[in-house]
């Protein structure tokens, strides 16, 4: 286990089991398993518990910003990820999620999220014409955030010699190549101090 699993196991008392309208006693003996495998104790069973954390992996909005707060779009293509990252900009912004170009109109910032299949995610934007919406948008100077999967998008290639994924073009809108490795490789890294290249500059 590393030191940031050992930290987060260390903050964790207790587990709860949530929106179960059952018998409890027909859970066993998964507490019990969970408790095993995780060193924490079942701290309780609820029928319902209104909370406001995200659904995990889940797109969910479950905030009502003002008025004047600006509006944020955030591609929703099949293999998105990490969704639930994003559940906390719902009380500063307006969300919304884009699956057709349309949803793109009038957002401030719109938000490539990451992806598990970042091949299949390119082939899901080209079949709806959101490729040519994000270009336009960037020529149009609108802003574009890309989050992992979705900054390798941005870029111009993605390769895969070890056939991980699957090889794409991206949106050519960063100068950015990606190359696909059988083995994943998770680090700190420091970003170049120069600004990234604008579209059409060189």
């Amino acid at each position: 286990m590393g030191a940031r699993a050992r930290r987060h196991s260390a903050s964790l008392a207790a587990f709860v089991l949530n929106k179960f309208r059952g018998d409890a006693s027909l859970l066993a003996p998964g507490p019990d398993n969970v408790r095993d495998l995780t060193g924490m104790r079942l701290g309780g069973v609820l029928p319902m518990l209104a909370h406001e954390l995200p659904d995990e992996e889940g797109a969910t909005i479950r905030a009502d910003p003002d008025a004047g707060a600006p509006t944020v779009a955030v591609v929703r293509y099949p293999y998105a990820s990490n969704l639930d990252e994003l559940h906390l900009l719902a009380h500063a912004a307006h969300v919304r999620w884009a699956t057709r170009p349309g949803d793109l109109d009038g957002a401030d910032l719109v938000i490539l999220p990451g992806s598990k299949h970042v091949a299949a995610d390119m082939a899901w934007l080209r079949d709806r014409d959101l490729d040519q919406a994000l270009v336009a948008r960037a020529g149009r100077a609108g802003p574009i955030l890309g989050v992992c999967g979705g900054c390798m998008l941005l870029g111009t290639t993605v390769s895969d010699g070890a056939g991980v994924e699957g090889a794409t073009d991206g949106l050519g809108l960063l100068p950015l190549r990606t190359t696909m490795d059988a083995a994943k490789v998770t680090r700190p890294v420091t970003s170049p101090s120069r600004p990234w290249l604008r579209p059409g500059r060189r």
